[in-house]
């Protein structure tokens, strides 16, 4: 009814312009407070209003406001972040980023909304295009001469050329962001780099004990700084090379952390990563069915928050258990399922994961006749995303 007085005054777009400027206002005042140790509550308060906010950005869409709509979801880009909203966030960036007069706004704006996007399309899996926006992001910044927003592209174009395979340039790429991190001196920002300093180390190039001190220095900054969703990763990243080691009594206390904590702050990506960590420990224990549940459970959760990129990360081991359980046939399915999502998303496999990968397809093809394996292995790559994930999430009785 206040509505239809509004519209019948005239006075409706007056009403949505301060409503839109309102929201505009408080989520630029939330924005820097969603890292730190107050963040749990500034998250609630943009969970609370996220509707007013979505009615903001609907109507600086509508007007042609590019520089509202930017600055809202410039504002909203962690919340959509550490809260798995990859596809929302996407969606908002770059519907405002196409709104005409969006290219005559200061390059700030635009190069933190082009960073914020190419984050959400890094998340859902399509590196070639994310790659590309990160580099034009990283121009941007270099031509305003913003060291803070160089380190941030720095970062995630680093994360993408490692997931890419390029590990020699993604550590360079890394040890740049870090020195200009560290001169900038926040902490929580050095905390972040330092993790996927260690991740390279650690995955690409076998550097356990290297990635395990620069883990280390990650988490007693990530504590300092009070980030959980740092500190969740970071446990979960130690617990992953304690694993690697052989500890797994020592792992499992160290993932089982990480996952409550990323529970608690409600990171879906972070509990998907400790379960999948749990499902590879029950592998190595023999523990088939829990690790095959832990693993079903880590790919629902990644495919609910469409974090298209780990998808083959969980297909992947799921294919070793049913081999280890007398189905090479599906195994072989789904083993071929992961290669061919990981060729369109140009993701190859690390140099850790590659000969653990060799090592899989030469017992399936010893497992099989020739025939078989190439039929099964021509079925597993014509599936789908959606076909792998529910025939990965079937229990799977043994297929001749």
């Amino acid at each position: 009814y206040a509505l239809e007085q509004l519209r019948d005054s005239g006075e409706i777009d007056d009403a949505r312009r301060i409503h839109a400027a309102y929201y505009l206002s408080l989520a630029e005042e939330i924005e820097p407070h969603l890292t730190g140790p107050s963040s749990g509550t500034w998250t609630a308060r943009v969970l609370a209003d996220q509707d007013n906010m979505r009615a903001a950005l609907t109507w600086a869409l509508e007007r042609q406001d590019a520089e509202i709509a930017l600055r809202i979801c410039n504002a909203l880009g962690r919340f959509w972040y550490q809260w798995d909203r990859y596809q929302e966030g996407r969606g908002w960036l770059e519907r405002s980023l196409a709104l005409r007069g969006a290219q005559e706004l200061p390059l700030g704006i635009r190069a933190k909304a082009l960073t914020w996007a190419v984050n959400m399309t890094y998340y859902l899996g399509e590196l070639t295009q994310a790659e590309a926006t990160y580099r034009e992001s990283l121009a941007l910044y270099e031509e305003l001469g913003d060291a803070y927003g160089i380190a941030v592209a720095l970062n995630g174009l680093g994360n993408i050329v490692r997931d890419r395979g390029g590990s020699e340039e993604a550590l360079t790429i890394f040890e740049r962001c870090l020195s200009i991190r560290r001169q900038l001196g926040n902490i929580r920002d050095v905390s972040v780099t330092l993790l996927n300093l260690g991740l390279a180390r650690a995955w690409d190039l076998g550097e356990l004990a290297e990635a395990e001190e620069l883990f280390a220095e990650s988490l007693t900054l990530s504590r300092k700084a009070g980030s959980d969703h740092d500190i969740a990763f970071t446990i979960l990243a130690l617990g992953a090379v304690m694993m690697e080691r052989g500890e797994l009594e020592q792992a499992t206390i160290f993932i089982e952390e990480g996952l409550h904590l990323s529970r608690e702050i409600g990171s879906k990506d972070g509990a998907a990563a400790g379960l999948r960590d749990l499902g590879q420990i029950a592998m190595r224990r023999g523990e088939w069915a829990r690790a095959t549940g832990l693993l079903q459970s880590s790919l629902r959760l990644n495919w609910e928050i469409q974090g298209n990129r780990k998808l083959a990360w969980v297909l992947e081991p799921l294919g070793r258990i049913a081999l280890a359980t007398g189905d090479p046939v599906r195994a072989v399915k789904l083993i071929g399922a992961a290669e061919r999502l990981r060729e369109v998303m140009s993701s190859p496999l690390t140099h850790y994961e590659l000969a653990q990968y060799r090592q899989t397809v030469a017992a399936l093809r010893s497992a099989l006749p020739e025939a078989q394996f190439r039929a099964a292995w021509t079925m597993g790559r014509a599936m789908t995303m959606e076909q792998a994930v529910t025939y990965a999430l079937e229990v799977g009785s043994a297929e001749q």
